[in-house]
């Protein structure tokens, strides 16, 4: 058995380290805890169990949110650590997929077309794509690109505001032609991996139980990962002598399990 009261996200843009105050205990894979988007934490069951007729909508519940806060916590640890050109949304046209409002379907059409463009036109294409429901039902598509090699993106003549409420351009991918196209230029990569977590709603894990809900290409980086137990006082330390670096200090405590100190380094 081991334990680690620091651990350490170096990512492409930065770093964030956070301190446990109570130490997390692992035996071998296993952890006391899981953790969410931003290290929630999270009671892992003992063993796995099969609803009960009393239980089984609480159960459920459990189940979906631990799920969300997986999903969550995946997509933002992969989208951090790559560097992104375009950020885009995808519909798809009732003429091209057999069911807009099938998930299933709708999923294996998008998947096959990204697929195909990493095929023929973009062969170290790099994506992270999560789905939406429109509020009539149908399914589409939002991600992060990179490394698009041949792929066309064509000015729209529409703009947009970013932060700075600046007008900026919206453009559409010509290779797409299973729906519309909506694509902008990432201008902050910091910030464009926390935005794409919101598409991850109870609602939608609800919807999707036990099914994939999000793809990420295979050519895609990851964080590294560092686990420490250290004293206090070499917490002080660490923040006195980085405090130049440091961008945010945050403490939230979660189910009234342990705090978290969260430390965003530029």
């Amino acid at each position: 058995m081991s334990t680690y009261n620091m651990k350490i996200y170096t990512y492409k843009y930065g770093a964030q380290v956070r301190f446990y105050q109570k130490p997390i205990e692992k035996r071998g894979k296993e952890e006391k805890y899981i953790e969410g988007k931003h290290g929630q934490f999270e009671f892992k069951l003992k063993k796995k169990r099969e609803f009960s007729n009393t239980d089984e909508t609480k159960d459920r519940e459990e189940a979906i949110r631990r799920s969300q806060n997986r999903s969550k916590n995946m997509i933002y640890q992969i989208a951090r650590s790559n560097e992104w050109n375009w950020y885009c949304t995808f519909t798809l046209n009732p003429n091209r997929v057999k069911d807009r409002y099938d998930y299933d379907e709708c999923s294996k059409t998008f998947l096959s077309w990204l697929q195909n463009m990493k095929r023929s036109r973009a062969p170290d294409l790099k994506y992270l794509f999560v789905p939406e429901q429109h509020k009539d039902g149908a399914w589409h598509f939002h991600g992060l690109l990179s490394d698009t090699g041949d792929l066309l993106f064509l000015d729209s003549g529409h703009t947009y505001k970013n932060y700075e409420r600046e007008d900026k351009a919206i453009y559409n991918l010509i290779e797409y032609t299973l729906g519309y196209s909506d694509i902008s230029k990432v201008e902050k990569p910091e910030q464009i991996s926390a935005y794409i977590t919101k598409y991850i709603t109870k609602g939608l894990c609800e919807l999707t139980f036990n099914k994939k809900r999000y793809w990420a290409s295979r050519n895609l980086e990851k964080p590294i990962i560092e686990e420490y137990n250290i004293p206090e006082e070499e917490k002080d330390l660490l923040i006195a002598e980085n405090k130049e670096d440091i961008k945010d200090i945050r403490t939230k405590k979660f189910h009234r399990a342990n705090n978290i100190t969260y430390i965003e380094f530029s």
